[in-house]
This record gives C-alpha cells, structure tokens and sequence, in this order.
C-alpha cells in the first residue's frame, strides 16, 4: 500500500523544504464570501534552496496566521505592537525572505496547509 498526501484546495501547497521567497507584485485584497474578514493573496517567486529548482505560486495569507506576523516584518514592515504590524502593501514587490515550509492539518476543516516558519528578511547581499 502506498500512502498519499493529496491537495483539494485550489491552490497547490509549496512542497516541504527550505525556500528563499521573493514578492511578485502587489498583494491583493479580497473579501471573504459572507463578508467574515479579509486575506491577501500573494505572487511569490520562490527558489528551493536543496533542489536549486525557481517556481512561481499564489499564497493566500490570512492576518491572523501566525507566520503572517513575521513575514510583513521580513518584506519591510514595521511592529506596531506585538499584534500589528505597520506595512505598505506596494512596497513589498521584489521584498525576499526565507522561510522552512512544513504541511500540517487545519484543525477546523481538516484540510492540509503550508506553514511558514524560521522567517527570515533576505537582503541583495544574503542573496549573492
């Protein structure tokens, strides 16, 4: 018997790994469907640091994830508290970050999702 992993969102996961990420564009704004909250959903290029291997994946991010917090403070924002975060959603295009991506179950909907930890702001001079 072989065991599988299988995604039914629309969005394909990020495989498992270490990740540099760098911001492809302006994040966008969306309403979730009965008007209960917001998320962004993010273009992000990302280069897997063990295959060598560039890919380019949508992200939805919502404000309360807990890795959301760091990486607006990787792409240039800046603690407001230690619930805020205080950031300009047209600054962030070509922003870089590291990340380790882990899958783990949402509890709610027993669905698979990413987990961004470990992040981390990337500069021009990490990259090179």
């Amino acid at each position: 018997m072989t065991t599988e992993t299988t995604n039914t969102s629309k969005f394909k996961l990020i495989p498992q790994g270490e990740y540099i990420f760098s911001v492809d564009g302006i994040p966008q704004k969306r309403e979730v469907t009965g008007g209960k909250g917001s998320f962004r959903l993010w273009s992000l290029k990302y280069f897997n640091l063990e295959q060598g291997k560039e890919t380019i994946n949508s992200v939805i991010f919502f404000g309360n994830s807990p890795s959301y917090h760091d990486i607006l403070l990787a792409v240039g924002g800046v603690e407001v508290s230690p619930d805020e975060v205080k950031w300009d959603d047209e600054s962030v295009h070509g922003r870089k970050f590291s990340a380790t991506i882990t899958h783990e179950k949402n509890e709610k909907n027993g669905r698979v999702q990413e987990v961004f930890s470990d992040v981390k702001a990337v500069t021009e001079k990490d990259w090179e």
